[in-house]
């Protein structure tokens, strides 16, 4: 069994023999690039031929890459958005803790298990904070 890697850069490499396989995975993979510019370098530099219906499936091939990138983008954005309303909460617990309130207050002040809330408290350490 042999294993290739390949790197394929966000920039489209020169044209040339020396990057030809790179050019032709930057075209495919490219989010640089449209549709109609992707199957234009795969028509005229490459020789294939893109008739209606290939022109259609390479379309649906790269609408289809499109949508899990804007997945992803939306997914790290909620992670993102949880991981701040996380420390945001931790960040109560804390100064709710300073301010006399038992863990099991906490929990139901900032809407987590007590389990949570206890492994929090479990080091001592309070969050840094944002500013």
């Amino acid at each position: 069994m042999n294993n290739v890697l390949l790197g394929v850069p966000n920039v489209l490499p020169e044209r040339g023999k020396k990057y030809e396989l790179h050019r032709l995975l930057g075209a495919l993979f490219s989010n640089q690039l449209t549709s109609n510019e992707r199957i234009d370098i795969l028509e005229n530099e490459y020789r294939i031929a893109a008739g209606t219906e290939f022109r259609e499936e390479m379309k649906v091939m790269f609408n289809l890459s499109e949508g899990i990138f804007e997945q992803g983008i939306a997914e790290g954005e909620a992670r993102g958005e949880a991981r701040g309303e996380l420390k945001k909460a931790k960040e109560t617990a804390f100064n709710l803790r300073s301010m006399g309130y038992d863990d099991s207050q906490i929990s139901m002040a900032v809407n987590v298990g007590i389990d949570v809330v206890k492994s929090w408290f479990a080091d001592m350490k309070a969050p840094v904070s944002a500013e």
